[in-house]
């Protein structure tokens, strides 16, 4: 209902939709929230979820996905808030 009202929606989706998501949608923005490989394989091992598999597995899937690269991307070290400002920005259509 929102779609057809002309709404932003802001949906956290696996990198596998983003390629159907793309053909079904007309404005569809892709933001990529991540950090460098180093951060990431940190916070997946703090994290210890089994259902996150090995995280090596993890950090390459990411690279294999050519139907998911973003349109934009931010890198989320340092101060969470600059970040989510960034991120309000982005869909905003302002940055």
């Amino acid at each position: 209902d929102a779609i057809r009202h002309d709404r932003t929606i802001v949906a956290n989706v696996s990198r596998s939709v983003i390629a159907t998501a793309r053909a079904a949608y007309a404005d569809v923005l892709v933001v990529a929230i991540t950090a460098p490989a180093e951060v990431l394989a940190q916070r997946l091992a703090q994290r210890a979820r089994s259902s996150d598999g090995a995280i090596s597995e993890r950090l390459n899937r990411a690279a294999d996905n050519v139907d998911a690269i973003p349109d934009r991307s931010i890198e989320n070290v340092g101060d969470a808030a600059l970040h989510a400002a960034e991120f309000v920005r982005i869909i905003r259509g302002r940055d």
